[in-house]
């Protein structure tokens, strides 16, 4: 009985952890091209591509 609450709690805690590294690893992908944008929106990146 108690190995059989055990495994459940290691299979939630295994997906509680891929979970958050999806949700990291989308917060990142998502805030690279937001902060290229804002850079270049205030006026701080001095070479502009053409």
């Amino acid at each position: 009985m108690i190995t059989l609450i055990r495994q459940e709690l290691l299979g939630n805690l295994m997906t509680f952890r891929f979970a958050a590294f999806v949700f990291i690893m989308l917060l990142l992908v998502v805030a690279k091209p937001l902060c290229l944008l804002r850079i270049t929106n205030n006026g701080w990146q001095v070479t502009t591509l053409q």
